[in-house]
């Protein structure tokens, strides 16, 4: 809201919004109180009434209680579980009094008191509680049990309806905890109840399939066998590879043993001959030495190795020359040479047989030289002495041993002495080969063929258990694949019986524990309200009543003090009128003849103006009227303002009944007046001055001359004439905005003293602003009580803005204990 001031400068002035006041004094306060007196008495009644009806129709109270002990287990040092304890009990306490649980009552009362409702045990709406439950103590136990005493109590009109309330509410309370129980209960153990089945016969069918998987492969545990045929696999190679390593040895000895014995038979051959041929001698050299070497690299090579068939070849080439010069020195010295003889032919014949299974050579050399000797050289002296065979026999055994034979047939008869000494001198060296190396040789030869044989088991064990072995990747992998099934299922139900039974242990402890330890009685009286609400609504009623007038005094915008308009605007309280009175109100402002004027070309005469003066002097409070005129005529000189228009902020706030009255003041002052009715829609003073309307204003703006402007006028007075609105215009704006109502006002102003001119509200339409520019001031209207301050703020923004020039506000309605003169 803001306020409005006039600054004057020719004939305009610019309003200035000011916030009004919205503190109030003591004398105001009183002002308030006596504007809203009837609302106030009004609600002091009511509230005087109703307290006097709530004292005579209250009615005693009764109380009955009981106490219960809720208590629950709570695990030993857990501080979080005491806490879920302490709130499960304050659920508990606010389950006890809900709906449900008073339901559950409500019908089992049913019975006794057909009548009873939820409400008179609970309350209604949660004001009134008749059911109080509250808590006395709470005791924790040295066994962790948490215990809550409750004093449940209920008030009523009846002291055995109070007692019966409570046994049924001690009977719901431990029916419902009860089933809440088997319910929590039956509940947490429904998964368990679901899965367990089925887990026990997952359990049935993998321990079935991994039995039948047993009997069919005949096994118990394939890991543990499997394991077994591993080691025995690792052993049996580790064995094999022991095993090859000795025949090695034992090869590596025979081929030194027979080497040894080659060396010294050929030692002993060629010893004979040595003497005859130094030729002889040097390449027996070169044999040792090339089967020194053929030692050493069959050591590292195998027979088939070049560099042990290159020594091979150069060991037969010398050997090839060595009996080619032992033939040409046989030739010459008649001896006969046992040169390349095998070893085995110095080996006794019994030997020979258990190492190979055939007959010795030797046993047939001796032989033959025994029946020799005994029947004399005559069979070995037939035989030609260049009639030398050559026999050379080559066999692998083991590790590719090389045996080379030489038989030489010497004839008897090219002998010559030396030679038959020197084959004499060979054969006792041979019989005296060393005996202990001979019989190494046999051990050696017998330890190799064990050996070999036993190299030949370990391969095929081998064998044996890779082909098991092979059979077992794919047993392994069924049972491990039926063996963790089993065990899988098996922890699973282990966990879910210990679950389940973990649970329901929980379950049982969590579990809240009623317990009553003292029964209800009959209810005990605790008296009557009936003074209070007696006191209690005399001494409310005034308080009550001012507050409700003081609230709707500040939520009331409507104006009513000419003080609200000073605060509210800065504009000029011209003057302020009384309410009339209802009987005054009605009665005719003027007498006026009843003459049979039909026709505008005739005028009303009137036929006295003492009734007019005497009517006038009944007007109440007609001297606000003579105040509000000259405080018009005191704005500026009264030669400024000729023409001057009323309005008001809404319709109906009496500018029609107060333009009646200023004409009449201007007449005290010698004034001729003209009254215009420019409310072109809703024309309202024909109806109070009771003269006819079907001529006026609305007539004379569309009539083509304006000379004969006097037919339209109607005098009511010696000094006042009025110019109806005449019939509604079909477009009001169309007619007052054309130039033909200015030239008619300035008309006006040059045949009378005053032109005051009656308009419809500023706010509803358009047609006020529109006949305002045609006047010289403007003058606005204020009803009290029902104008409200954002219309009136409205209504003077219009003026500032459109630069009207209004002078001041009539207050209209004042109380007699609010009017005072401006002069």
């Amino acid at each position: 809201m803001a306020d409005t001031s006039l600054e004057h400068g020719s004939k305009q002035g610019r309003l200035i919004v000011l916030s009004p006041h919205s503190t109030i004094n003591i004398r105001q306060a009183f002002t308030i109180v006596h504007r809203r007196r009837f609302l106030i008495l009004g609600v002091s009644c009511a509230v005087i009434s109703v307290g006097t009806f709530l004292a005579l129709t209250t009615k005693p109270t009764y109380q009955s209680s009981m106490q219960i002990l809720v208590s629950s287990h709570s695990n030993k040092g857990v501080d979080s579980t005491s806490q879920k304890n302490n709130v499960k009990i304050m659920d508990y306490t606010q389950l006890m009094v809900s709906s449900m649980m008073i339901e559950k009552a409500v019908d089992l009362l049913r019975s006794s008191y057909p009548n009873i409702t939820v409400e008179e045990i609970k309350g209604k709406n949660g004001k009134q509680k008749y059911l109080v439950i509250k808590k006395i103590e709470e005791h924790r136990e040295a066994n962790q049990l948490l215990s809550q005493l409750l004093d449940v109590s209920f008030k009523g009109n009846d002291p055995l309806k109070t007692q019966k309330v409570l046994q049924v509410l001690e009977k719901v309370y431990i029916d419902h905890n009860t089933e809440q129980q088997k319910e929590r209960l039956a509940k947490g153990l429904s998964l368990f109840n679901d899965q367990l089945p089925k887990i026990k016969n997952q359990l049935i069918q993998s321990e079935k399939n991994l039995q039948q998987f047993r009997q069919k492969n005949n096994l118990l545990d394939p890991e543990k066998q499997g394991k077994l045929l591993l080691q025995s696999l690792a052993d049996t190679r580790k064995q094999l590879r022991v095993v090859r390593a000795q025949i090695q040895d034992a090869k590596a000895r025979n081929n030194y043993l027979h080497k040894q014995l080659t060396s010294l038979h050929q030692k002993t051959v060629v010893s004979s001959v040595a003497n005859q041929s130094k030729n002889v001698q040097t390449l027996l050299d070169e044999i040792h030495h090339t089967e020194e070497a053929l030692a050493q690299e069959r050591q590292r090579y195998t027979d088939d190795s070049p560099v042990v068939k290159t020594l091979l070849q150069k060991h037969e080439s010398q050997m090839a020359v060595l009996r080619e010069d032992v033939g040409r020195s046989s030739k010459g010295s008649g001896s006969a040479d046992s040169l390349g003889q095998s070893p085995q032919t110095l080996l006794p014949a019994k030997a020979v047989e258990e190492t190979s299974g055939k007959p010795s050579p030797l046993t047939n050399s001796s032989a033959n030289l025994s029946e020799g000797n005994q029947q004399g050289g005559e069979r070995l002296m037939t035989t030609p002495i260049d009639k030398v065979s050559k026999v050379v026999e080559r066999r692998n055994v083991g590790s590719s041993k090389i045996q080379v034979s030489f038989t030489t047939q010497v004839p008897s008869n090219n002998l010559s002495p030396s030679g038959t000494e020197n084959i004499a001198m060979t054969q006792v060296q041979i019989a005296g080969v060393n005996q202990k190396m001979v019989e190494d040789l046999i051990d050696v030869q017998k330890t190799e063929t064990g050996l070999t044989a036993n190299e030949k088991s370990l391969v095929e064990s081998e064998q044996q258990i890779n082909s098991e072995l092979s059979k077992y990747q794919n047993l392994m992998a069924q049972y491990k694949r039926l063996l963790p099934e089993v065990e899988t299922n098996r922890k699973t139900l282990e966990k879910l019986i210990a679950a389940q039974h973990s649970l329901a242990l929980k379950i049982a402890e969590e579990n809240l524990n009623l317990e009553v330890l003292e029964q209800p009685q009959p209810g005990i009286s605790l008296g009557s309200n009936r003074l209070l609400f007696l006191f209690g609504g005399i001494l409310l009623a005034p308080v009550l009543g001012i507050a409700a007038g003081l609230l709707r005094e500040f939520s009331d915008d409507t104006i009513h003090s000419p003080q609200d308009l000073r605060n509210l605007i800065n504009v000029r309280l011209l003057g302020t009128v009384p309410k009339l009175p209802l009987p005054l109100k009605k009665r005719k402002f003027f007498s006026l003849p009843r003459g049979a004027q039909t026709s505008p070309s005739k005028s009303l005469k009137v036929t006295s103006n003492d009734n007019f003066l005497d009517i006038y002097n009944f007007l109440p409070a007609h001297e606000t009227l003579d105040i509000a005129f000259q405080n018009i005529q005191n704005v500026q000189s009264a030669d400024s303002y000729k023409s001057l228009m009323l309005t008001s902020a809404l319709a109906g706030e009496g500018k029609s009944t107060l333009i009646l009255g200023l004409a009449l003041s201007a007449t005290h002052m010698n004034r001729r007046v003209l009254i215009v009715d420019a409310n072109l829609r809703k024309p309202n003073l024909h109806k109070i001055l009771e003269i006819p309307n079907e001529w006026g204003l609305s007539l004379l703006l569309i009539d083509e001359t304006l000379s004969n402007f006097r037919d339209y006028i109607q005098p009511i007075h010696p000094s006042i004439d009025v110019l109806t609105a005449g019939p509604v215009a079909e477009d009001p704006v169309m007619v007052l905005s054309s130039s033909r109502m200015q030239q008619l006002v300035n008309l006006f102003k040059q045949t009378y003293d005053l032109v005051l001119i009656d308009t419809s509200s500023i706010l509803d339409t358009v047609d006020a602003r529109l006949v305002a520019s045609t006047c010289d001031a403007i003058a606005m209207v204020a009803r009290l009580g029902k104008l409200t301050q954002a219309k009136l703020t409205q209504a003077t923004e219009i003026f500032s803005d459109s630069k009207l020039n209004l002078i001041g506000i009539i207050a209209n309605e004042v109380s007699l204990n609010q009017k005072k003169p401006h002069i």
